[in-house]
């Protein structure tokens, strides 16, 4: 296999990996960690393509099985179709890319809100503190100003 592409989110599980496990890594052990997870993404990704190609052919299958009784265009109508989910390759797959990449501001800002939203889960008493947006201060984790 070649080198996997490496996603943000390969790189940011592989961080938090290593912060949740207490680990001391190197630079290229991170980098290599990062890289084992693009290539489980990926492998996942294969599975579930090739999953629903099986349940799509498996249906096309089906169809020509109870519609015997039409024409041969029909079937061949069919088949093709069946033939053009195999040519979806899963190289294809592999080239998606996320939409758009998020800059370490919205990454940061993301952990934060997750952060204060499983703290407010965990403290109800807890008061989460707005951005200075002139939107209000302040709110309690139930929504009530």
């Amino acid at each position: 296999m070649t080198e996997p592409s490496v996603w943000m989110v390969d790189q940011l599980t592989a961080a938090k990996v290593v912060r949740e496990l207490d680990l001391s890594v190197t630079e290229s052990q991170m980098q290599h960690l990062a890289e084992l997870l693009a290539e489980h993404r990926i492998n996942t990704l294969d599975l579930g393509v090739s999953r629903v190609q099986s349940k799509i052919s498996d249906a096309i299958q089906d169809v020509l099985s109870r519609h015997r009784h039409m024409t041969n265009d029909w079937s061949d109508g069919c088949r093709f179709a069946e033939a053009a989910i195999y040519t979806a390759t899963l190289d294809a797959i592999r080239d998606m890319k996320p939409k758009q990449q998020r800059s370490k501001g919205q990454v940061l800002r993301s952990f934060l809100r997750q952060a204060r939203t499983a703290q407010a889960a965990a403290d109800p008493i807890f008061m989460r503190i707005e951005a200075p947006s002139g939107k209000g201060s302040a709110r309690s984790a139930n929504g009530a100003t």
